[in-house]
């Protein structure tokens, strides 16, 4: 009998050790995946000012920046500090005071960090480019909208501006961009390409 018992036990702890020991240690784990936070702005808060950030006002303004939406809260049941999706309302801001220069019919935004790419639709000119005066003050009125800036790209390119509106509306609809670093970066590459004159 007390042979029997041990031999019980002995089996028994033996499949409980297999058991545990063919266990994984933690299932809740994505190898392959890639963690990439937009809008993750904590870096700037602290230095930043508080003054008039609420400026989804439900007025729409014609920018055509995707920056006007019933539903705000994108990020409910969350303590946010203020929703940390302060790239949309930094985007809006810098849009609005783009959109005010008188040469600039809309203004479309995208930020990364302290880099924008700023998309103009340009008053009665017909060939669509921006030249090197008005760039400078579309610069400026970049900067003095947003002092974390440090970086400005423009362009007045159709396609872009397409592209970019696009992607402010997919982020402000609240649609996961996978790459958008790397859409970031093309937008800019295309910006700074070189045109070469059609013969």
């Amino acid at each position: 009998m007390k042979n029997k018992k041990i031999k019980l036990i002995g089996f028994s702890l033996v499949l409980l050790i297999a058991i545990a020991g063919c266990t994984p240690t933690n299932t809740n784990m994505r190898n392959l995946g890639t963690q990439t936070r937009i809008n993750d702005n904590n870096r700037w808060f602290n230095n930043r000012d508080r003054l008039n950030t609420n400026l989804n006002n439900g007025i729409n303004n014609g920018l055509d920046n995707g920056m006007v939406r019933n539903d705000t809260n994108l990020n409910s049941g969350i303590i946010t500090n203020d929703q940390l999706n302060n790239n949309r309302n930094r985007a809006n801001q810098i849009a609005q005071r783009v959109a005010a220069l008188p040469e600039v019919n809309r203004a479309s935004v995208l930020i990364n960090g302290d880099r924008a790419i700023v998309a103009c639709d340009v008053r009665g000119d017909l060939t669509n480019r921006i030249d090197a005066n008005l760039r400078n003050r579309i610069e400026a009125a970049v900067k003095a909208a947003d002092k974390n800036i440090r970086t400005v790209s423009i362009t007045s390119n159709p396609t872009l501006m397409t592209r970019i509106r696009t992607l402010s509306t997919q982020i402000n609809n609240g649609n996961p961009i996978s790459n958008f670093a790397d859409e970031f970066e093309d937008i800019i590459r295309r910006i700074m390409a070189p045109v070469t004159p059609a013969r």
